[in-house]
């Protein structure tokens, strides 16, 4: 999952959030409203969120600076759980998108050819969650 931090070596403050990210892994779907689970998952989300807190103002207006892509993605997901269904389906949107959407210096950001991967994934996953969708040796 922490594919931009693979070529640097994690700081001691990411150091310390790894071992939850594993933790939080290993749950099972049934397991996340266990109130454990909660505990963990905030606690987690509250590392995650604190890893990324800096801001910087740009113009006229404050922008958050992620630090690594997927652990803003993460946090995203893990706010999915912790929040109201109503909440958790913006949240669902902007973590997809997130994990979607690349950047290419001659292009731009958003959905480009470089997006395909991160797409199919999602795509196979839906699929075979629903179940309704047979053969996904296609991706």
């Amino acid at each position: 999952m922490l594919n931009d931090t693979q070529d640097k070596l994690p700081g001691t403050q990411l150091q310390a959030i790894i071992p939850e990210i594993k933790e939080v892994s290993q749950l099972s779907a049934d397991e996340f409203n266990l109130p454990a689970s909660k505990v963990l998952l905030r606690t987690l989300y509250r590392q995650l969120a604190g890893y990324q807190n800096e801001a910087k103002k740009v113009k006229s207006t404050t922008v958050r600076i992620v630090k690594n892509n997927d652990l803003l993605t993460l946090e995203l997901l893990i706010d999915c759980l912790l929040n109201t269904e109503e909440a958790a389906q913006n949240l669902a949107y902007h973590a997809t998108r997130n994990h979607v959407e690349k950047y290419n210096t001659s292009i731009g950001t958003g959905l480009i050819t470089d997006s395909i991967p991160a797409l199919e994934e999602i795509l196979v996953f839906w699929r075979g969650l629903s179940g309704k969708y047979g053969d996904l040796s296609v991706f």
